[in-house]
């Protein structure tokens, strides 16, 4: 699991206009079985297959208040077949509520508002969340990509290879994204660093709510701009 952070220009309260927003989908997949291999003998035929489930996610809401407004913090909590998935939901809350605590201290609230979006194809589920600051710039992205038979986290390439594109295939279509992304951006951004970095190191797989493949990568501010040696995150859907 790649937990990624970085800088961005963006206030808490506007994840929305981001690439990587925060607005948290809640959706219920339909079970699909996808055949992944099969091989033929003289005695008998041996297909491998892998599970489809039925997944839900509701909503866990904390929220805060103080003189200028409310925050709510929005928590998955995944449903598997009918059950809970609590050691998984234990876990991410547990965790996002550690690195990003909200809570209010006198009159005002200190922390980061999150949200959250998922995704699943029958057989991995993704989790990202998007975490912002309250009163100051910043703003960060988490993914989490979890197997749905064994509610373990996946490693990148086996996510890769479960959108069914090999390594190579996931590099290029971020590329073209990227590309697409950083077109007339030059004077804010580093396009030559942040295309030759693309790797596992700088981005992310996973599902999108839309059941797409999509990645959230890092890319670099241009050394001559304001925000020089600052990073930012963003989500695209490759197409």
């Amino acid at each position: 699991m790649k937990k990624l952070a970085a800088v961005s220009i963006a206030l808490c309260l506007s994840l929305m206009a981001a690439g990587c927003n925060g607005n948290t989908n809640s959706q219920t997949s339909e079970p699909v079985v996808s055949i992944t291999g099969s091989e033929t003998t003289e005695e008998t035929t041996v297909e491998e297959t892998q599970a489809s489930h039925a997944v839900t996610v509701e909503d866990i809401t904390e929220t805060f208040e103080d003189n200028y407004g409310e925050y709510t913090c929005t928590y998955p909590k995944i449903i598997v077949d009918g059950v809970e998935a609590t050691e998984v939901n234990t876990y991410l809350s547990s965790y996002i509520k550690g690195l990003y605590p909200t809570e209010k201290v006198d009159d005002m609230v200190e922390g980061f508002v999150v949200r959250y979006k998922w995704g699943d194809n029958g057989n991995t589920i993704s989790i990202v969340f998007s975490i912002g600051a309250i009163y100051e710039d910043y703003s960060t992205t988490e993914v989490f990509n979890y197997d749905l038979d064994t509610l373990t986290v996946l490693e990148d390439s086996e996510v890769t290879k479960r959108l069914g594109m090999t390594d190579t295939e996931l590099f290029e279509k971020t590329t073209v994204a990227y590309k697409a992304y950083l077109e007339g951006k030059e004077d804010s951004f580093d396009y030559d660093r942040s295309l030759a970095e693309i790797d596992y190191t700088v981005i992310t797989p996973y599902i999108t709510p839309e059941g797409n493949p999509g990645v959230v990568g890092r890319i670099y501010y241009a050394p001559d701009s304001q925000f020089s040696g600052l990073e930012t995150l963003r989500c695209f859907e490759l197409v």
